[in-house]
């Protein structure tokens, strides 16, 4: 089973210093955000609703990793992003 990450998970693991890696991916028209911890799998960003966090514009999800969370460092996977395409049904 994936583990899950909520906002303030992820703000007490950047200010700890225990996250090793953070993906920006690219889907359909919007950016989800994927944290690595240094002890265990990817967690993907949730919302308290428990759905994917969906961001609209990149420039919101870096102010959001940058001023929210304390994150400087990403990378960016852009793939499957298209700007003129909607949300996928899983």
């Amino acid at each position: 089973m994936q583990e899950i990450l909520r906002h303030d998970s992820l703000r007490m693991m950047a200010k700890a210093g225990a996250i090793k890696s953070v993906q920006i991916i690219g889907q359909g028209d919007g950016f989800a955000l994927v944290m690595t911890p240094k002890t265990g799998e990817e967690m993907p960003l949730i919302t308290k609703r428990g759905d994917l966090r969906r961001f609209k514009k990149l420039e919101t999800v870096l102010a959001y990793l940058k001023e929210d969370c304390g994150v400087g460092e990403a990378t960016l996977k852009f793939e499957f992003w298209n700007k003129k395409q909607g949300d996928l049904a899983l």
